[in-house]
C-alpha cells in the first residue's frame, strides 16, 4: 500500500505551531502521509496555514495531505473527517495525534505498528509527556509500582491512566493512539460529548473493544506535549463551566456504554470523584450529572 502508515492532526489557531511539530512527524521514513484538518475564524491565520502546509509539503516530497477552513467545526468534527481521509488515502495504520505533539524518536511509529500486526489488538497507545503544566485540569494518572489503574478503572468506571507499566492490556489509552486498518471506517467520535468533549476518546475505545479488539499501552512510546494555553479545539472556559462539562459527558458515557447495576455504581463513583478534585465546584458537578441524565 503506497500510504501504508498515516498520522491524522487536528489543528485551529496553530499554523505556526503545527510548522514546528510536523517536521518531527515527517521526519520518520515510517510515516507515509500526515494528514492535517486545519481552520480558523480568522483568514489572515487561514492564509498562514496555507503558506505553512504548501512549503512543508514541498519539502517532504508531497506527504501531506491538507483541507484548511474558515471557522470551527470543533475536535469532534474535525477527528471525523481526518477518519474519513485516511480511508480515502488507504491507510493501514493511523496515528491520531494533536497539533502541539512533538515526536522525540522518527522509530516509535514502527514500534507501535508492530503491536497491531496481533491479531485481536485494535490500537496502541503511548504516553503524552507535559512540557508545560497546564492551569487547567489534567489527566488523572495512576503510575503505581503495580499496575492497579486499568483495574481500578474497571472498577470505579472514571479514567485512571497507567502510563508506566507496561506494555500491557488497558482499559482506555491517551490522546495519542494507532488503530488499524480494519478499524479506520468503523469508528468515529460521538458529537453528544460537548463542551471540553471529555470522554470523547474513552468513547471511540469502547467501540474498539466492543468490535472484539483489545487495547495495548506502551510506556515506551510517548510524545511531548507542548500544552499550549491558546489555541487548539480546547474550549476556553473558567473551570466552574469545565467541572460542569466533565460530569455531563461522563454521565452521557456511563448511560450510553453500561447497564444496571454498573451504571448507577459508575455515576456515583464518577461525581465522588470530581467532586473530590473540585469540591467548591459541587453545583456545577451536580448540574451536570442531572443534565447528562436527561
Amino acid at each position: 500500500m503506497s500510504d501504508s502508515l498515516c498520522v491524522l492532526i487536528p489543528s485551529y489557531n496553530r499554523a505556526n505551531i503545527i510548522g514546528l511539530t510536523l517536521p518531527t512527524w515527517l521526519r520518520s521514513r515510517w510515516v507515509s502521509r500526515a494528514i492535517i484538518v486545519a481552520e480558523s475564524m480568522r483568514e489572515e491565520e487561514v492564509g498562514k496555514y496555507e503558506e505553512v502546509l504548501s512549503k512543508l509539503n514541498k519539502a517532504y516530497n508531497g506527504k501531506i495531505t491538507y483541507v484548511l477552513g474558515r471557522g470551527r467545526s470543533g475536535s469532534v468534527n474535525a477527528r471525523n473527517k481526518l477518519l474519513k481521509l485516511a480511508t480515502e488515502c488507504n491507510c493501514r495504520y493511523a496515528v491520531m495525534a494533536d497539533d502541539d505533539y512533538v515526536l522525540p524518536s522518527p522509530e516509535y511509529p514502527a514500534r507501535m505498528a508492530r503491536w497491531l500486526r496481533i491479531k485481536d489488538v485494535g490500537a496502541v497507545g503511548g504516553r503524552v509527556v507535559m512540557v508545560n503544566k497546564r492551569m487547567v485540569d489534567p489527566d488523572f494518572f495512576l503510575n503505581a509500582p503495580i499496575p492497579i489503574a486499568d483495574a481500578l478503572t474497571k472498577i470505579l468506571g472514571y479514567i485512571l491512566l497507567d502510563v508506566r507499566n507496561g506494555p500491557r492490556y488497558a482499559e482506555y489509552l491517551t490522546p495519542f493512539y494507532m488503530i488499524k486498518q480494519d478499524l479506520i471506517g468503523k469508528v468515529q467520535y460521538s458529537g453528544e460529548y460537548l463542551g471540553t468533549a471529555f470522554r470523547e476518546e474513552s468513547d471511540v475505545h469502547e467501540q474498539i473493544k466492543r468490535l472484539g479488539y483489545r487495547l495495548i499501552i506502551d510506556p515506551q512510546v510517548y510524545v511531548y506535549h507542548l500544552g499550549l494555553e491558546y489555541g487548539g479545539n480546547r474550549a476556553e472556559m473558567p473551570m466552574r463551566d469545565r467541572m460542569y462539562w466533565k460530569a455531563r459527558n461522563h454521565t452521557r458515557f456511563i448511560r450510553k456504554w453500561f447497564r444496571q447495576p454498573l451504571e448507577t455504581w459508575y455515576l456515583i463513583t464518577g461525581a465522588l470523584i470530581l467532586t473530590l478534585y473540585r469540591p467548591w465546584h459541587l453545583p456545577a458537578i451536580l448540574k451536570g450529572v442531572r443534565e447528562g441524565l436527561r
